[in-house]
């Protein structure tokens, strides 16, 4: 088993391309590129898997200079975890793997959100939302109370953490969600943590209790106003055409769980479009599935049928012709004769 990244990449000093360089400069362009057998890759690994999910392709004794600002840093872990904890895997372990909603970033940042709450004099209604995150099992199912909540109370607290960068007329990358769980978790009184617009200096904890009261204040009135919450509503998962001026042909409102930091990595409009498991049998057999259809054309059945199924988390067996001659699975042949 291997991966090897393929491409052409440049060789580039320590911080080449974080900023905007002089393109006058000569020095600064590429001058060399990295030698394809450095390019970053794995054969046979002692762990006995190989995995990718936009993590960090190297580690520190690599001998090229790689940066991106956005590695992933969750959906990785989850799956490295999984498949170090199993020997026998089958079908169905990968069927799930896929499909897993685990949120990891809240795992391991909302116990100590919780954690801060404990000595806080809350209202009936932020009792009842306190309890409910308690009982949440860090899974984004399209059932559950638990993952709207918070994803709003993760959103209002991002935000007062980094409030020093909304600046008018200048666009400042935030830093993520990671080094934000760290930063509040472990340096809880950093200068970061105070909010600019008040003359009190806040921590941590501070922007905890500061962003709950908001959160639970927004859910109170939205469910005085349209009654009980429920996430499968507000998420709106939709499939659309890709010209998006043609709502017609497009899908809206999929009942489908995931978030960006689970494996299965759905938000509105984006995510794990193909599932794939193929088992390297003689010959080999394979499972998918996409949201979509097999026909182009709006007006055919088989334009979108693949949606429900997909949302679903269930799977097609694929057919992999081996011999021309058996067409018995096809439903529909198309040449295509150039003019001579």
């Amino acid at each position: 088993i291997s991966l090897w990244i393929q491409g052409k990449f440049p060789s580039k000093w320590k911080g080449q391309g974080k900023f905007v360089m002089d393109g006058t400069n000569p020095e600064h362009d590429w001058q060399s590129f990295i030698p394809q057998q450095y390019n970053a890759h794995t054969k046979n690994p002692e762990r006995g898997f190989v995995s990718s999910a936009n993590q960090h392709p190297v580690d520190a004794s690599y001998p090229f200079y790689v940066f991106n600002d956005g590695y992933e840093a969750y959906r990785n872990r989850v799956i490295n975890t999984f498949l170090s904890s199993n020997e026998n895997i089958t079908i169905d372990d990968f069927k799930g793997l896929q499909n897993n909603n685990y949120n990891l970033l809240a795992a391991e940042m909302l116990p100590t959100m919780l954690q801060v709450l404990e000595n806080e004099e809350l209202s009936a209604y932020e009792v009842k939302f306190l309890n409910i995150m308690k009982q949440w099992n860090f899974h984004h199912d399209i059932d559950k109370e638990g993952p709207g909540r918070w994803s709003s109370w993760w959103n209002r607290l991002y935000n007062l953490t980094w409030d020093e960068f909304k600046v008018d007329d200048l666009k400042l990358d935030r830093p993520f969600d990671y080094q934000t769980t760290y930063m509040l978790r472990f340096k809880g009184d950093d200068d970061f943590m105070d909010i600019i617009e008040t003359p009190e200096i806040e921590t941590a904890k501070d922007l905890i209790v500061i962003s709950f009261k908001e959160t639970a204040k927004a859910f109170e009135d939205w469910e005085a106003n349209n009654g009980t919450y429920k996430w499968n509503n507000e998420k709106g998962v939709f499939v659309g055409h890709l010209l998006q001026a043609l709502p017609a042909f497009s899908r809206f409102n999929i009942a489908i769980g995931g978030d960006s930091n689970a494996v299965n990595a759905v938000s509105k409009n984006h995510g794990p479009s193909w599932r794939m498991i193929v088992e390297l049998t003689s010959p080999p057999t394979a499972l998918g599935i996409y949201p979509g259809g097999q026909s182009g054309n709006p007006g055919s059945k088989y334009y979108d049928n693949f949606i429900d199924d997909w949302s679903k988390g269930n799977y097609y067996n694929l057919l992999f012709i081996q011999d021309p001659n058996k067409t018995e699975n096809i439903i529909a042949t198309q040449f295509l004769i150039p003019a001579k």
